[in-house]
């Protein structure tokens, strides 16, 4: 009787303590892998182009699609220099990450082009991008803007690690240069270079075969010219909206005719070139 107690016992206690031991550890081992991807640099990136403007140019089925908003699809906004102005990560759906309802970014187009080509793959986008930020004087290790960067990533991955997935970044979408307008180009390209290698060096468990995407910014050849440069090394990419000619001045946005901000129809457009391009790549 005595030996059928402590057997029943033995029994009780493995049940308890060693077979859940072994659950959680197979739960833990099957954290799914989680595509991230950065968004970045300064007006064009926050989103001036006319929300007004932009069920014209996508159509109003999209546009309804667009206002609805993607479950696979999560961002987090960081588009002020004050820390606390951070937004968590919320489900994409239109205006979410610009200054007003009146405005919208790149996300818009990056965003339709993912879920129109991968509907069923989770993924989580990390926008920090101010407005009128130099690539020399905001974007450097040592910078306040650069640094809250870096913040505003490891929390947004600490986020998407506490839900029990497995960040991977892929790629950053850069939208920068106006604030640099007539610099020079090599110091342009060691800057971009410096960025990358700052990003990699710091969220490099984090990546593989991470890609830097880039783009033309308007009037600055110098400017220009080191980003298809800096296109030229490993994983670099740059989408050139010269020799596409979509793009088109914004003349009613946050700076009447400012020609370096972009109209609904060319912000739109270049959002789904970096989608096609980031669909290649995940």
């Amino acid at each position: 009787m005595k030996t059928k107690f402590n057997f029943i016992f033995a029994i009780i206690l493995l049940s308890i303590f060693i077979i859940p031991f072994f659950v959680c550890t197979g739960c833990k081992d099957k954290s799914q892998d989680v595509d991230v991807i950065l968004l970045s640099g300064q007006s064009n990136m926050v989103g001036v182009s006319e929300r007004s403007d932009l069920k014209e140019v996508c159509g109003e089925d999209v546009y309804d699609e667009l206002v609805k908003g993607y479950d696979n699809i999560e961002m987090c906004v960081q588009i002020h220099s004050p820390e606390s102005a951070f937004i968590p990560f919320t489900k994409y759906t239109l205006g979410l990450g610009t200054q007003s309802d009146q405005y919208f970014g790149l996300e818009v187009g990056i965003c339709k082009t993912l879920n129109e080509y991968l509907p069923n793959k989770k993924i989580f986008l990390i926008k920090c991008a101010i407005g009128g930020s130099s690539i020399y004087d905001h974007w450097q290790k040592d910078c306040y803007i650069y640094q809250l960067f870096e913040k505003t990533i490891q929390k947004s991955l600490d986020y998407i690690k506490s839900l029990n997935y497995n960040p991977k970044i892929k790629a950053i979408c850069w939208m920068q240069g106006e604030s640099d307008y007539g610099g020079y180009e090599q110091y342009y390209y060691d800057c971009l270079v410096n960025l990358k290698t700052n990003l990699t060096t710091t969220f490099g468990k984090y990546m593989n075969n991470f890609a830097f995407i880039d783009t033309t910014i308007q009037f600055d050849g110098e400017i220009n010219e080191a980003k298809k440069k800096f296109a030229l090394l490993p994983n670099n990419y740059y989408i050139d909206t010269d020799i596409m000619g979509i793009v088109e001045p914004n003349v009613k946005g946050l700076i009447l005719g400012n020609p370096m901000h972009y109209n609904a129809k060319s912000e739109y457009l270049l959002g789904q070139l970096f989608g096609g391009k980031l669909v290649g790549l995940i």
